[in-house]
């Protein structure tokens, strides 16, 4: 008799705690006005994003460059994944041997500095603040800030990737709502992102250069979801790197 009560306490105890957790998870995720209740929906899967790079799926004058930029850069190994960089004055990408080796987005995003650097010329200095650029990152913004749909993003799967997320963090640097919807839905989805530090992208210059490396990033692989995200939001950007790239003989 004993034992029959000892069930059936345990068995009201775990209709309890399921319950419990039903509602718990209601209510975390209630609509609170910070974060629309779309862009929850849209949280679909918490799985790793694969996503390849400098593969057959590159745009092939990009990719071009790519192993020009490779043959032609100085690289110094470190060990933190953290500390990844181009350092402009000296044309040198600071990467794991990791992302050396197998061409990892860290890696392909350092090298799209040392691209911006190449497009330059012979002077020290990036492309992206050149007026060909920098025009065309002034209309995408303005576009962009006018009329981006974030439920519309977070219905897809384009926003896990990670250049995808730096850009829309630069674009959106300035609207202080729209970055915290960002931050936010990020944060509840659990899903990693890149977002530069604030006193680094309260410049516009520096906003123009992380968002032509993350560009090019998408154009060096294999996620049409990505491109497309480029090409419908920022079609001017896209096409002048694009043009400017072609434009060398690699």
């Amino acid at each position: 008799m004993k034992r029959l009560a000892n069930f059936l306490m345990l068995c009201l105890l775990l209709n309890f705690v399921v319950v419990a957790s039903f509602f718990g998870y209601v209510y975390v995720h209630r609509d609170t006005g910070a974060v629309s209740s779309a862009l929850l929906a849209g949280f679909t899967s918490l799985s790793p994003y694969p996503v390849s790079y400098a593969g057959p799926q590159s745009q092939e004058s990009c990719l071009d460059a790519y192993c020009f930029l490779k043959k032609n850069t100085e690289v110094c190994l470190i060990e933190r994944l953290e500390d990844s960089r181009y350092v402009c004055g000296d044309n040198t990408v600071f990467l794991t041997a990791d992302s050396w080796q197998n061409d990892t987005v860290e890696a392909v995003h350092e090298f799209g500095h040392a691209l911006d650097r190449y497009l330059h010329g012979t002077t020290v200095g990036y492309y992206s603040r050149q007026a060909c650029f920098s025009d065309a990152y002034a209309a995408d913004c303005a576009t962009m800030q006018r009329s981006f749909q974030f439920d519309d993003l977070f219905q897809t799967q384009t926003y896990r990737n990670l250049a995808v997320s730096d850009i829309l963090f630069a674009v959106f640097f300035e609207d202080t709502y729209a970055s915290r919807i960002l931050e936010a839905s990020y944060n509840t989805a659990g899903v990693p992102y890149w977002r530069h530090e604030q006193e680094y992208l309260s410049k516009a210059e520096n906003r123009q250069t992380e968002v032509f490396a993350d560009i090019y990033t998408i154009l060096l692989s294999d996620d049409e979801e990505a491109k497309n995200f480029l090409w419908q939001n920022l079609p001017a950007c896209t096409n002048c790197l694009v043009r400017a790239v072609e434009a060398q003989v690699w």
